[in-house]
């Protein structure tokens, strides 16, 4: 059965500031495979990424997922969720 995950990518070798490379949602059966898909998909800039099972999947918009979002989409997903 496969779940969806939030990979979240940074770049500690990069100034303070943009560190940041920005998050994917993706669908896999395991987090190994999240990252897998991320890569297969192109939205996997690179760095070093924390992965995190979502819990409540139905708060999650179709628009969010297979790709790259950056801190601004963030940041408003963020204030949407929180309302």
């Amino acid at each position: 059965m496969s779940a969806l995950y939030w990979l979240s990518f940074c770049d500690t070798a990069k100034a303070e500031g943009s560190q940041f490379l920005g998050v994917a949602i993706v669908r896999a059966p395991d987090p190994v495979h999240a990252a897998v898909v991320a890569a297969q998909l192109g939205c996997n800039p690179g760095g070093e990424v924390l992965i995190t099972r979502i819990e409540h999947e139905r708060l999650v918009r179709r628009e969010w997922m297979n790709r790259l979002l950056c801190v601004e989409e963030i940041e408003a997903l963020e204030r949407g969720l929180r309302s």
